[in-house]
């Protein structure tokens, strides 16, 4: 029999059982030409094909006999189409070398194996063959390949590596379980699998284009629509591709890319500066904004998922993405971009189709961008509208007494006559010093105050230059507060308003974000003020949810989306006692009090206490170290970062975790501090 009869006649059988035998040892490879294609391949027309049917992951889902058919038929279903793609690739490629059209059957016959294997777990927990819905997504990816290459790439160094981890992970299920047979199987077909990548890695250095680093040879001859994520598991494998034979760079490449599978990916980017785009100069110095800007543009992945894109200006050093992959975090797919001109963003996405855009901060400078993603087609104002990008204002709440939340302490100008008027009636009123806001700024920056009765000429300079450029200043007695406080909701697309929580942050002592606590927002106060904080606690929180939900009403009627935060805090009144202001402001973006309960909720471990911090160069003056770099290598040593593993996946545990990379340029970090040693370093003394 020739080999190109054999192969058809498995192609076109609609049974299992004529689908497993196995290759006759007499065939013939004559070379008579192929060209074999097929949209789906053959099963018993009574069971549909259904992609989107659900992979359990954890042993606690598999205990169930029902949920374990399910599971093996998945399996053997795999397995069943690397059978079908490699008999479809000996046919398709009947001009290939003989030895590696040999290679391709023999590897058939194991898989062929292979499917037996799970035939035999699926009967065991009382499955059958055809029980559950056929997945079709490999064939697709693979059936149209143009060239040998291309297959090795996809089949050998892509879904066949892939399976070096899901094996390894599903081989720690079965352990979980104490499911025997299920381990012995995956065991078996592991060290198949590790000879399959094998074969393909050899074939593949020897067509790649000479002097082409692996990792670049293998993306550039992946085929169309193949995603290189695809090659990866639920965990990361380095020492079995070592085994295989993979080299280092390859390794760290891969073990640090992301990418979307098929999903079109939502685009992330890090503006602190959206402010300033709002404004015809900010109060910020240009160079401290793009510092930031620069420093902390990783920060996003916190909410990106690999399928995602994060645009970034520089790449960071493997080591730092190394390090986060380890620590369970995952890392969208890192773009860079030359600049941080809209139109030149544009142009490094300009071929790819596009989910949402999530700025850290809407601005109309990033409305053209916006534009390009699918959920805005139709209706672009959704993403920009100047009636609600009023509330990046200081002074919108001012204007929003039909509101009806507490009575604003201060006072909004719009002309520096007006200033001393509004000082000397916060004093009448009983304020002893007195701040002036721009009004539009961010993380307490943007700000003076004046003290005494007179203002000094360095503020009325300021207010003089807001006023200038902004048109208002917003002017507020200072009080002598004990918490900042923030509240968090998200306006969804259909309108409605979902409350997210609360955070309590630090800042200096001039108001500058530091840092935010990452736990109950009243915990882990000093005992005296934290009892007396805790009796009004729950009033305190259900007057916050309603300011939440009243500012996110208005703000969805304005045709604002997305994630909203506003700031409030708990100051010592006159009398002594403890009073809430419940609005100071409301930010209209991301901000570090989301990260914060980001990183509580999805990476630091249940019942431990932790904290998340902007660290900067006054924190690293007051350590005494000389850089970033000295200040990160110090607490690195200190302490190293621990992880427990659980239902919710890779939790920190313990240590200092550098969310940002520190190079010799560095000025601004993000970290999150997990555990109370870590906490009592003067790094992070509030």
């Amino acid at each position: 029999m020739d080999v190109q009869d054999f192969v058809e006649r498995l192609l076109f059988a609609s049974s299992l059982e004529e689908k497993l035998l196995p290759p006759p040892r007499d065939l013939s490879f004559s070379g008579r030409r192929g060209g074999l294609r097929l949209s789906e391949p053959v099963r018993p027309c009574d069971v549909p094909f259904d992609d989107a049917s659900p992979v359990v992951l954890d042993a606690r889902a598999l205990e169930s006999k029902a949920a374990q058919a399910r599971l093996f038929h998945r399996f053997l279903d795999h397995e069943l189409l690397a059978v079908e793609l490699l008999a479809l690739a000996i046919h398709r490629f009947a001009d290939a070398p003989q030895t590696f059209r040999r290679d391709l059957l023999t590897t058939l016959a194991e898989e062929q194996i292979h499917v037996g294997l799970y035939l035999e777990c699926l009967r065991t927990a009382g499955g059958e063959y055809g029980s559950y819905p056929w997945t079709s997504s490999f064939w697709r990816l693979l059936r149209d390949v143009p060239d040998p290459m291309s297959f090795v790439c996809g089949m050998n160094l892509g879904l066949e590596q892939a399976n070096l981890d899901f094996a390894v992970h599903y081989l720690g299920v079965m352990g979980d379980l104490g499911h025997e047979r299920g381990a012995e199987t995956l065991t078996r077909i592991l060290a198949d699998e590790v000879r399959h990548v094998r074969r393909g890695l050899r074939w593949f250095r020897e067509w790649k284009e000479e002097g082409q680093d692996d990792f670049t040879a293998w993306k550039n001859h992946l085929p169309e629509g193949f995603a290189p994520r695809r090659a990866k598991g639920l965990s990361f494998s380095s020492d079995l591709r070592r085994e295989v034979g993979l080299d280092e760079s390859y390794i760290r490449s891969l073990r640090t890319l992301s990418g979307s599978r098929g999903r079109r990916p939502d685009v992330y980017l890090f503006n602190p500066d959206c402010e300033g785009d709002l404004a015809a100069h900010g109060e910020v110095a240009p160079g401290v904004a793009d510092g930031v800007a620069r420093d902390l543009e990783l920060l996003p992945l916190v909410f990106a998922s690999q399928d995602d894109v994060l645009l970034v200006s520089k790449i960071p050093e493997a080591n730092h993405l190394e390090r986060l992959v380890d620590l369970g975090f995952p890392l969208p797919e890192l773009v860079l971009v030359e600049g941080r001109e809209s139109s030149l963003i544009e142009a490094s996405l300009a071929s790819r189709p596009l989910g949402r855009f999530v700025p850290w901060g809407k601005s109309p400078r990033w409305l053209p961008l916006a534009s390009r993603c699918d959920w805005l087609k139709d209706d672009p104002d959704a993403f920009w509208s100047s009636s609600w990008g009023a509330s990046f204002r200081k002074s919108w709440a001012y204007t929003c007494s039909d509101m009806h939340l507490e009575a604003l302490p201060g006072r909004v100008i719009e002309a520096a006559e007006d200033l001393e008027e509004a000082v000397g009636s916060l004093r009448r009123e009983g304020a002893e010093v007195v701040v002036l806001k721009a009004d539009l700024g961010s993380a307490g920056r943007g700000m003076t105050r004046v003290f005494g009765e007179r203002i000094e000429p360095p503020a009325m300079g300021f207010a003089r230059r807001v006023l200038a450029s902004q048109g208002r200043l917003v002017v507020e007695p200072w009080h002598d507060r004990v918490i900042d406080v923030s509240g968090h909701f998200s306006i969804l697309d259909d309108g409605r308003v979902r409350w997210d929580g609360l955070t309590r942050f630090f800042t200096d002592a001039r108001g500058r974000y530091r840092g935010t606590h990452l736990g109950t927002w009243c915990d882990g106060l000093p005992s005296e003020e934290g009892r007396e904080i805790r009796r009004s606690a729950t009033e305190w929180e259900k007057r916050l949810r309603g300011v939440g939900a009243v500012v996110g009403r208005r703000l969805a009627s304005l045709g604002c989306r997305g994630a909203v935060s506003f700031d409030a805090y708990v100051h010592r009144a006159r009398e002594g006692g403890l009073e809430l202001r419940e609005l100071v402001e409301v930010n209209p973006r991301f901000s570090m009090g989301r990260v914060a309960l980001r990183l509580r909720r999805r990476r630091l471990a249940p019942g431990v206490v932790g904290a998340f911090f902007i660290l900067g160069p006054a924190v690293v003056a007051a350590t005494g170290a000389q850089s970033m770099v000295e200040l990160m290598e110090r607490l690195a040593s200190r302490y190293p970062p621990t992880t427990i593993l659980g239902a919710g996946g890779m939790r920190v545990n313990s240590g200092v975790v550098w969310l940002t990379p520190v190079t010799a340029g560095t000025r601004f970090a993000a970290v999150m501090v997990a555990g109370r040693g870590p906490l009592s370093d003067p790094a992070f003394s509030v």
